[in-house]
């Protein structure tokens, strides 16, 4: 939605020069098609067996006309409503006072019936879903992915909504961030208290991605989580940045400023209430960069020194190799900004 709004304010040049190079990229990227996916893995009889049941990893890469470039399906997916579900809500106290909101699927929806319940029970497996920044169980990513899990694969989903996103109050003055995760830990607990029978399996996209990464490395062995996938993981937030300066990057970082301004906007009175050390809501507003808004307000709302060391500490490549569950990363060779 982000981009939706910055290209319908933008310069009309730049919006033409924009089109011009993703139509180019689009060819020029048409050599990916049929490309076999490059499996990265231990070579032992689980994961040999794991991915014999996953047909989907055996094949090549077939992007559909005209959805050929990162940059194009992107937009794809920004233009794209998803499938329509209907929440449960539970709003979700935290030990600090804060809140966020776990959004289960209560409904499924089909042009043919209309709205329809979806059958429970005590054991049915719990997929834990983690958006990207700024977003929530609104998006269409989000809902595509839930809604394949609930009627393809019978899960029981739920949707993790970070502090203020997808229309949450923000009871706390602390937000969340990639290095965050506190937040999860508790909702993960609170879980497997109401499910005591079920597995909990998780996953993310980009920033609740690696945010899950993170936490799956921290908790280690003792780590409540069944398995996990994620999408889109940047793993190292200051190569992520590199990646941002070079071809389109800089259209990408714009328009996440300005998200991150828009979302940030509604609570600045109560955050800079509780943190005077921030700047003033005229400087934060001139962002023009992720790192820029990281540097005026997040690094500094979570103790960081500065911007790199928020980086250092949030990127989830560090905890990889303490992962002790099994997960799957799928990462995409034409993602615009994609780090590895």
């Amino acid at each position: 939605e982000g981009l939706g709004a910055l290209v319908s304010r933008g310069d009309q040049l730049l919006s033409l020069l924009v089109i011009f190079m993703v139509l180019l990229n689009s060819i020029l990227l048409l050599r990916f098609r049929n490309r076999k996916v490059e499996l990265i893995y231990q070579r032992d009889k689980k994961m040999t067996k794991i991915l014999a049941s996953c047909p989907s990893l055996q094949g090549g890469f077939r992007p559909v006309l005209p959805f050929t470039s990162g940059h194009v399906q992107t937009l794809g997916v920004l233009m794209r409503r998803g499938p329509p579900l209907i929440y449960d809500r539970e709003l979700f106290k935290l030990q600090d006072g804060g809140t966020v909101s776990l959004d289960w699927v209560k409904r499924s929806v089909d042009n043919a019936n209309g709205a329809r319940p979806l059958p429970h029970c005590n054991r049915q497996p719990v997929l834990l879903i983690l958006h990207g920044l700024s977003g929530g169980s609104h998006e269409s990513y989000v809902r595509s992915l839930a809604t394949l899990a609930v009627e393809k694969q019978g899960f029981r989903v739920v949707v993790f909504n970070c502090r203020s996103c997808a229309q949450s109050s923000l009871t706390h003055p602390q937000a969340y961030c990639a290095a965050w995760t506190g937040d999860l830990h508790q909702v993960v607990c609170h879980i497997r208290r109401s499910w005591p029978e079920s597995k909990l399996f998780a996953t993310g996209f980009s920033l609740g991605a690696n945010i899950l990464v993170k936490y799956l490395g921290e908790q280690g062995s003792n780590c409540e989580i069944t398995g996990a996938t994620t999408h889109g993981n940047p793993f190292d937030l200051i190569a992520s940045r590199q990646v941002m300066r070079r071809g389109l990057g800089f259209f990408y970082d714009r328009v996440l400023a300005e998200g991150l301004i828009r979302h940030f906007r509604p609570h600045r009175f109560l955050a800079q209430a509780a943190y005077p050390f921030l700047p003033k809501w005229t400087a934060v507003e001139k962002s023009k960069t992720v790192l820029e808004f990281d540097d005026r307000v997040t690094r500094r709302m979570f103790g960081y020194r500065s911007v790199e060391e928020y980086y250092l500490d949030g990127s989830s490549s560090r905890f990889l190799s303490k992962v002790e569950v099994p997960l799957l990363n799928l990462l995409s060779k034409v993602t615009p900004f994609q780090t590895c």
